[in-house]
């Protein structure tokens, strides 16, 4: 009777244990294996956010410059930062107008967070003319874009996105992800044209300091 309830008592142990999470499993290189993933299914690489020009681009409305900025919440007035100019050529020949327009335009909001354990936001303003266009939360974004129809727009709505293959629907693309937890896997997820984002497969994720 001692022994079953001994046996018992350690195969609870057991389940408890690999359910939290437990694993002597060595984490996989994420990276690697997303690329391998997207050779064998004969995806491509999503173009780098750092090397998008406006030509790789298909807008709702013409634009003759755009870049994308971040900015900490609390810093008043909003002292943004450039984390990308599309194109950076053509800034340089912008009129004293056309800059005065384009720096004024500023905002505390995005459609993007991050920075933690600090709060900052990332939003984009668009220049044509002496018009400017802030796109600093989702549904401005997406009027921004219009249609998801290049490979260069899945990085605004999905950023952990690494290569895609298009389909019917949109892209289909294998993000790489992380978060706060400890936690980083590998998804197969559906970028829509209208910009919707819905994770279809779990291929692979690692897990470390999981509470239970």
């Amino acid at each position: 009777m001692r022994l079953l309830i001994f046996s018992l008592a350690l195969l609870f142990t057991t389940l408890f244990v690999s359910g939290c999470g437990g694993s002597d499993d060595e984490p996989v290189d994420l990276r690697a294996y997303a690329a391998n993933q997207a050779q064998q299914r004969g995806f491509n690489a999503i173009p780098n956010p750092d090397n998008v020009t406006l030509a790789d681009l298909n807008l709702n409305a013409p634009q003759e410059y755009v870049e994308i900025r971040s900015v900490f919440t609390w810093d008043e007035p909003a002292n943004f930062e450039i984390v990308s100019e599309l194109d950076a050529a053509t800034k340089a020949t912008l009129s004293e107008a056309q800059l005065y327009a384009l720096n004024t335009e500023t905002s505390l909001s995005g459609y993007r967070t991050g920075c933690l354990p600090d709060d900052c936001v990332t939003y984009l303003v668009g220049l044509n003319g002496q018009q400017t266009t802030r796109a600093d939360n989702m549904l401005d974004l997406l009027s921004f874009l219009g249609d998801i129809d290049t490979p260069a727009e899945i990085m605004f709505v999905s950023r952990d996105s690494r290569y895609y293959q298009e389909n019917e629907n949109g892209y289909l693309t294998l993000t790489v992800w992380s978060d706060c937890n400890g936690d980083s896997g590998v998804d197969l997820v559906q970028v829509s044209r209208f910009g919707d984002v819905t994770v279809q497969q779990n291929l692979v994720k690692n897990s470390s300091n999981m509470v239970c």
